[in-house]
């Protein structure tokens, strides 16, 4: 039940969409209301006390999410089941779109069920949407983001909002812009977006320039599901932190579309899910790897175990995909190349170092001339492996023999020991 206040002469009331126990903002006829659950149950509340706050549902205009009818979503909390849902979800995400493979929707309907349950998750993948002009990717965006919790289908990148999205009421968004990552950088907001994969991050602005108190700063917290549209890959820094799914081109007809309209009677069932479920959590799991991959994907796994045991070999089908792909981009890189080139100077290695211009030059003689790189570009990569330098005699730089990081580059990089 509500907390009750000493007294609420001198308290303004709030308007909020986020706090300890709402499972959401509903509506009754006509009417906003809190759904809030604890121990005793579910109901509904017309106001929230919470600690020296008084706290009320915004209004209908003001929220930019697609509003479950709390009736609806009450009949659900009782009569509704896990697996019958999760099926109906992945039929759900069939009838938007065709994926590289059927597991592919086990992926889609967990990620879509992990986003109503991110007070216990400390990561979610950004699931990004990757082909050439025509090939799905808005419709599988509006699909996800129209069953996702407070899910928005953005054509903006402004920073500002995006923030609000994140910190009010940890909205899952779909950025559905052309060029995205080169406009992202233009407007100053791809650290947002990047950031919005784990808990914890925040983003910080000055309110009040003139005041030079802790006040005049606001913190805005970031995580919140993401889903991307591109049709050109971003750096590998994004990319670490996605799952991607390489849209194809298909001659099937689809004759519905997709709408927050027709997803309605959906996402009441996974507002009640999510209020089944918000006291207990998920299920503890083992992740499918090491490394970020195995981070960002273990709420998945939870969320298949949770409520479809079988779904989780298929979800580890399409992570072990995922890894060999990563491990496959990875021995292309620079990084690798300088890796094979000082692992194959180990004969040379003189008092526990080998020098970088030597490692340069191995290097060098195994790509094109325009490809070539300078010792101080080696040591620079060197270094960000997590190689020692030290410095030779003449002045010369070399790196210390490190076996047991050289080992385990050359495993994350994919190549052979």
């Amino acid at each position: 039940m509500p907390k009750h206040l000493q007294s609420t002469e001198d308290v303004k009331p709030e308007v909020s969409a986020k706090f300890e126990g709402l499972v959401d903002v509903v509506e009754q006829k006509g009417q906003m209301k809190f759904l809030v659950a604890d121990d005793r149950g579910f109901w509904l509340e017309d106001r929230w006390t919470d600690d020296d706050r008084i706290l009320l549902p915004p209004s209908r205009r003001d929220l930019p999410w697609a509003i479950s009818d709390a009736d609806r979503v009450s009949h659900y909390i009782d009569t509704d089941n896990d697996a019958s849902l999760y099926d109906d979800v992945v039929a759900w995400t069939e009838s938007a779109s065709v994926l590289p493979s059927l597991q592919h929707h086990d992926l889609l309907a967990s990620w879509i069920m992990h986003t109503y349950l991110m007070e216990y998750c400390n990561y979610s993948p950004i699931i990004m949407l990757y082909s050439v002009a025509g090939s799905g990717k808005s419709r599988t965006g509006k699909s996800l983001v129209y069953t996702a919790y407070r899910g928005l289908h953005l054509e903006s990148l402004n920073p500002g909002y995006i923030m609000r999205t994140s910190d009010l009421a940890q909205c899952s968004c779909f950025f559905d812009v052309v060029d995205i990552w080169r406009r992202a950088k233009g407007r100053g907001s791809e650290d947002i977006i990047l950031s919005r994969f784990e808990r914890g991050a925040r983003s910080a602005r000055v309110t009040n320039f003139s005041n030079d108190s802790f006040l005049s700063t606001k913190f805005f917290d970031l995580f919140a599901p993401t889903v991307l549209g591109l049709n050109e890959l971003p750096d590998e820094t994004l990319e670490s932190r996605s799952i991607i799914i390489s849209m194809q081109p298909s001659l099937k007809i689809f004759n519905n579309d997709v709408t927050a309209g027709a997803a309605t009677d959906l996402r009441s069932r996974l507002t009640a899910f999510r209020a089944r479920h918000m006291l207990t959590g998920l299920p503890e799991v083992k992740k499918a790897c090491a490394g970020r991959l195995g981070d960002i994907t273990k709420p998945l796994l939870q969320i298949a175990e949770m409520v479809k045991p079988e779904a989780s070999e298929r979800l580890l089908s399409i992570i072990g995909e995922t890894q060999e792909s990563r491990a496959g981009d990875l021995s292309c890189s620079l990084e690798a190349g300088i890796l094979r080139a000082f692992h194959s100077l180990a004969p040379e290695v003189r008092s526990g170092v080998i020098s970088v211009k030597r490692v340069t030059t191995v290097y060098n003689e195994s790509v094109s001339p325009r490809e070539r790189i300078d010792p101080r570009t080696t040591g620079r990569r060197l270094k960000a492996l997590g190689f020692r330098q030290k410095v030779l005699g003449g002045g010369y730089a070399g790196y210390i023999w490190d076996g047991i990081n050289l080992h385990n580059q050359m495993m994350r990089y994919g190549l052979d020991t």
